[in-house]
């Protein structure tokens, strides 16, 4: 942490996005030969939650994001934290240069089996050095695969590492990651002795692989609780592979 605030340091642009628990921004360091652009994750502390979970969980996710050094993985550079929330600073990514938009502007099928090979290759490079540093991320899914360009190709960054846990970590096996992405074995668990693992971001890996190929999601609903329980009992998926 650091002693000087954030808006000493840094100019907010502009919002560029937003999930439940936290806004993203687009900065740029004040008084500064730095000439990038960064994203900030601003959490704000909320008074509904304890005080003490609170603290934990954004530590948690501090911690993890400190641990890591991969291209695949998003960088952390500065944290800060005032009255207001946490402010969490990381390279800046196009969050406009998503993966469903390339697809969409890809015409010849072999070159979209192409760039499907090396999105996958280039994520499952990430979730190998995650789960080699035991840590497993256990919210992969489209929203959470960015793109940063790099000349004539581009890199793949796993970013919103808020559900992320270390998998040897005592009592974190708790319902936790997005409606028809997240493996069974975290839905279905109920007590300490149903321990899940890394293997759950492979599940969630194989429904995003799913969903490139063919544009279509596996757990379906018209409602939250339909697709949750789908998911749960991996309805649709067994017939796939029944077909």
């Amino acid at each position: 942490m650091f002693f000087v605030t954030f808006f000493e340091d840094f100019t907010v642009l502009k919002k560029i996005g937003k999930g439940k628990y936290a806004k993203v921004y687009k900065v740029k360091r004040k008084n500064s030969i730095d000439e990038n652009y960064y994203a900030v994750k601003f959490l704000c502390k909320r008074p509904s939650e304890t005080i003490q979970n609170q603290v934990e969980a954004v530590m948690n996710e501090i911690l993890i994001l400190r641990q890591l050094e991969h291209e695949n993985c998003i960088k952390l550079y500065q944290v800060y934290e005032d009255n207001e929330g946490y402010y969490l600073v990381f390279d800046l990514l196009d969050f406009e240069n998503t993966i469903q938009k390339q697809i969409d502007k890809i015409e010849d099928p072999k070159q979209l089996q192409e760039f499907i090979k090396e999105i996958m290759r280039q994520i499952l490079n990430g979730l190998i050095y995650l789960h080699s540093k035991q840590i497993m991320h256990r919210d992969i899914k489209l929203q959470n695969i960015m793109l940063q360009n790099n000349e004539n190709s581009f890199i793949v960054k796993i970013i919103d590492f808020g559900f992320a846990q270390f998998i040897n970590k005592k009592y974190i096996f708790v319902h936790v990651g997005t409606p028809g992405y997240v493996a069974p074995e975290i839905l279905q668990n109920q007590q300490d002795n149903n321990r899940y693992n890394e293997k759950c971001d492979m599940f969630s890996l194989g429904i995003l692989f799913h969903l490139l190929l063919t544009g279509q999601h596996i757990f379906t609903g018209q409602q939250f609780i339909q697709i949750l329980q789908k998911n749960k009992d991996l309805i649709t998926l067994k017939q796939i592979v029944c077909f």
